[in-house]
């Protein structure tokens, strides 16, 4: 069980919960490829090499920025209604499919229970929580010819929406 940081914070503003992430150096970014916004998270913060167990300094980061995220919910309930959080697992290149796709999938379980669990003792809807494993499928633009790049180790936070209310790109210049 996921020890709660205390946090006072109470977020109504969507321009507030951009501050808030962006002082915790997991700024959000606009979603080319799936939509929405982003939010990634350097595998050496959260695990160790070739384990999907989150560090306690990975699941104190990942429990912040799922408080952050509830308080903004639990202020704004209608976003409920249209609102998606992809977990997203990723890997480098070492290794191979068998290897990267599992592990990739392991580390996005990982951090959506620790988010589950803080929208749960929130009252928030567990439902938009999903994880998915992408293994190698998706490096960070410039990296895709190396083998080995720590970068491509990573979670990625996705707030998917369907309504592109919260997206106003010139928040993100």
């Amino acid at each position: 069980m996921v020890e709660f940081l205390e946090m006072p914070l109470i977020i109504s503003d969507w321009n507030k919960v951009l501050v808030e992430l962006n002082n915790m150096k997991a700024a959000p970014v606009p979603d080319t490829l799936f939509g929405g916004v982003r939010i990634t998270l350097a595998d050496n913060i959260l695990f160790n090499l070739n384990s999907a167990e989150l560090s306690e300094t990975g699941r104190k980061k990942i429990e912040q920025i799922s408080l952050i995220i509830a308080s903004f919910l639990k202020k704004n309930p209608n976003y409920l209604k249209s609102l998606r959080i992809e977990i997203g697992g990723h890997t480098d290149k070492s290794g191979n499919d068998t290897i990267n796709f599992p592990l990739s999938y392991n580390r996005s379980y990982s951090v959506s229970n620790v988010m589950k669990e803080v929208f749960n003792k929130e009252k928030l809807d567990l439902n938009v929580i999903r994880n998915v494993g992408y293994g190698s499928k998706y490096p960070v633009p410039g990296t895709e010819k190396f083998l080995v790049n720590p970068i491509n180790r990573r979670v990625t936070i996705i707030l998917q929406l369907i309504s592109t209310e919260l997206l106003n790109l010139d928040q993100f210049q």
